[in-house]
């Protein structure tokens, strides 16, 4: 019997009805979520709301969703709430594009594990931020958020998974 360790991922049909209607609901959370943080005056640089949803969406529909909702989250977020702001918006939009992407294509097309489909995303959109940025100030930035998504994430989405 495989464990979620050893599980080869099963990632699912994007463009099913009820897929559609999930990463609906995975671009209102990477909505919400934010909205939610500057609401209670939480740090979002600490909790990283948004990439959340955009790692998920990568890792269960595949490299297309998770780059979607990547790019057009920060897009939809500073026309609703007017964050984030000046130049965090395309650094936000390339990183979170990459997150969704990396996370979906070593899901969907490496079929890697979602341990490591997490941690190679959050990686890949960690070295795009700093050739970005100009930086590597980022790398503390988010820290115990990074941890709690290499953690959390991949239990969320094998459990998705196994139940679709």
């Amino acid at each position: 019997m495989q464990n979620i360790l050893t599980l080869k991922n099963n990632t699912l049909n994007w463009t099913e009805k009820r897929a559609v209607f999930f990463q609906t609901l995975l671009l209102i959370a990477a909505l919400a979520l934010p909205a939610a943080c500057h609401a209670l005056n939480l740090p979002v640089n600490k909790f990283l709301p948004m990439h959340w949803p955009v790692l998920l969406a990568g890792l269960l529909y595949g490299w297309r969703s998770g780059f979607l909702l990547g790019a057009i989250a920060p897009v939809i977020s500073l026309g609703l709430s007017g964050m984030p702001a000046g130049a965090a918006l395309g650094f936000m939009i390339c990183e979170l594009a990459v997150y969704g992407f990396a996370a979906g294509i070593c899901a969907e097309k490496f079929k890697l594990n979602y341990f490591v489909s997490v941690a190679a995303a959050l990686i890949c959109g960690k070295i795009l931020f700093a050739v970005l940025s100009g930086g590597a100030a980022f790398l503390s930035a988010g820290a115990y958020a990074v941890l709690a998504q290499i953690i959390i994430l991949p239990v969320l989405a094998y459990r998705w998974t196994k139940n679709s």
